[in-house]
């Protein structure tokens, strides 16, 4: 995806944020709770960084750090679902780690998803931090038992091996992607999974068995995509967002509502696209269409285009994740 987080870092005096989505621009040791909650994935990046950094030796020193996000990932104050918080927890890590002469994204990769699970409760795949370190990936999560957020020397959990598996997907040329944001609507990732959470603890095999289906469809459907079997690719990923469709229901969240359901099914319908679904964990955020020529862009652009509480996001799909720019190693002083 085009849209990036883009995030700076140099020593300081003091530990500064600087964050104009948010209006913040303190020092740590001046917020209050309302501005660490919004900063929190910030947070959780310095502290494990910190802590990183002084298991290997480093002399860890206060920081400046300005982030700013590109305006699709918020429209009109709220969120648009494009994994925000993700992308600046990688782009804040990779800035930090730079300074101290660490640019491998292996490294960079374990780090953020260690803070970005530590500030969200470890709930979550992950998938939305391996892409945004790697771009474009057929992603299998790592065991969530890798990461010990109570673990002192977080160096330890870092530098052993993780049992993911990360393998690049390139993205056809010739596939288009749009994407609509629902205005005023907003979903929060970590209450829709604790949700969910609560009904695999009360229902477990009825959920081992609907996650064995979705993950046989997912598997299915990104095989079919890397063989160019593009028929069986939608028929896959449509099986696999009915699947998650009846997890919300069947856990008591709206993954998908009804109502989007409807629109998706306008959109392959009347708009021509391959697929199309609610992007990351749903809810209503914004909702995504797949195209496969300019013709079907433009029916599913006309489409949403014409409801009065979505607007259309300009993104396109770029197979790089995490760029370094302007980055000169420092020396650790």
């Amino acid at each position: 995806m085009n849209a990036r987080v883009h995030a700076e870092a140099d020593f300081a005096k003091e530990t500064m944020i600087e964050c104009p989505q948010f209006s913040v621009k303190k020092k740590i040791s001046e917020m209050g709770e309302d501005d660490k909650q919004k900063m929190k994935f910030l947070l959780s990046v310095i502290d494990a960084t910190g802590k990183y950094l002084k298991a290997k030796g480093f002399d860890v020193k206060p920081l400046k750090i300005k982030t700013v996000s590109d305006a699709e990932f918020s429209v009109e104050g709220g969120k648009s679902g494009l994994g925000s918080s993700a992308a600046v927890t990688v782009a804040t890590t990779a800035c930090i780690f730079a300074l101290y002469g660490i640019t491998d994204k292996e490294t960079i990769h374990k780090i953020a998803q260690f803070a970005h699970s530590a500030a969200q409760g470890k709930v979550g795949s992950g998938f939305d931090i391996a892409a945004a370190t790697y771009g474009t990936i057929r992603y299998v999560r790592y065991s969530p038992s890798i990461i010990d957020i109570n673990e002192n020397d977080i160096a330890k959990i870092i530098d052993k091996k993780w049992d993911y598996e990360i393998k690049a997907v390139e993205w056809p040329e010739d596939f288009r992607i749009v994407v609509g944001n629902f205005l005023g609507e907003s979903a929060s990732t970590s209450a829709l999974v604790k949700k969910v959470m609560e009904f695999k603890k009360q229902h477990l095999d009825e959920y081992s068995q609907l996650m064995k289906k979705l993950n046989d469809a997912n598997t299915r459907a990104i095989d079919a995509f890397g063989k160019r079997d593009y028929e069986k690719f939608a028929y896959y990923f449509n099986e696999g967002r009915l699947l998650t469709k009846e997890l919300g229901e069947k856990s008591g969240v709206e993954i998908e509502p009804t109502k989007s359901t409807l629109l998706i099914e306008r959109l392959v319908k009347e708009g021509g696209a391959l697929a199309a679904k609610l992007p990351g964990a749903g809810g209503g955020d914004s909702i995504a269409a797949i195209c496969t020529n300019e013709e079907s862009e433009n029916k599913v652009r006309a489409i949403l285009s014409a409801m009065p509480n979505i607007k259309l996001l300009n993104i396109r799909v770029e197979n790089t994740g995490l760029i370094f720019e302007h980055c000169s190693k420092s020396e650790n002083e």
